[in-house]
């Protein structure tokens, strides 16, 4: 229901509000309000990427949404928030190895453009054909409208984001090659 708050003075968020929940009363701001808000995205892509050239950076790509509340996909598949907040993301990417020998694969963020310090991983895939999930999980204090993409390399061109599509012999869904969850926590 509408509320109507007449005040004398520009409110600021800190002025306090009483709230009854099971007969008891509690207080609280706004700005606790809107910071409880949850805005969340889940993203995939349902294509196979390769890294055509050895030790080359190469923007990770989300074509579809699952879901999404203040979080969007924007161009070439980068990830934008419309809310300031603390973010949680978790990424997943199927990695399939083409060739022999051993590779590494790495996975970076960048914030509007810039690389995130400190946030590299690095994993060792070995062996002809072999399927590898690789999972990571950044937390970020993000800025409204801030973009988050997520960065990968390899160390020879026989690496891919393997899509899988579905499959029978047990009936199973598709596997998709990249899918990417966010969420503001605080």
């Amino acid at each position: 229901f509408p509320v109507t708050i007449l005040a004398a003075s520009t409110l600021t968020g800190t002025e306090l509000f009483a709230t009854v929940q099971d007969g008891i009363t509690k207080y609280t701001t706004m700005n606790a309000i809107y910071n409880s808000i949850v805005y969340y995205g889940s993203f995939y892509d349902t294509a196979s990427h390769t890294a055509t050239v050895a030790h080359t950076n190469y923007i990770i790509s989300h074509s579809s949404t699952d879901f999404a509340y203040g979080v969007s996909l924007i161009e070439n598949g980068k990830i934008k928030v419309d809310n300031a907040g603390k973010y949680t993301l978790i990424s997943s990417l199927q990695l399939k190895h083409t060739a022999g020998g051993d590779e590494t694969i790495s996975v970076f963020p960048r914030i509007n453009g810039n690389d995130v310090s400190n946030s590299n991983t690095d994993l060792y895939i070995a062996g002809n054909n072999s399927i590898t999930l690789f999972t990571i999980n950044y937390f970020f204090n993000l800025n409204a409208n801030d973009v988050i993409e997520l960065v990968w390399s390899a160390t020879d061109s026989d690496v891919q984001l393997f899509y899988t599509g579905s499959r029978i012999n047990p009936t199973r869904p598709a596997t998709p090659s990249i899918i990417t969850t966010i969420a503001r926590f605080a």
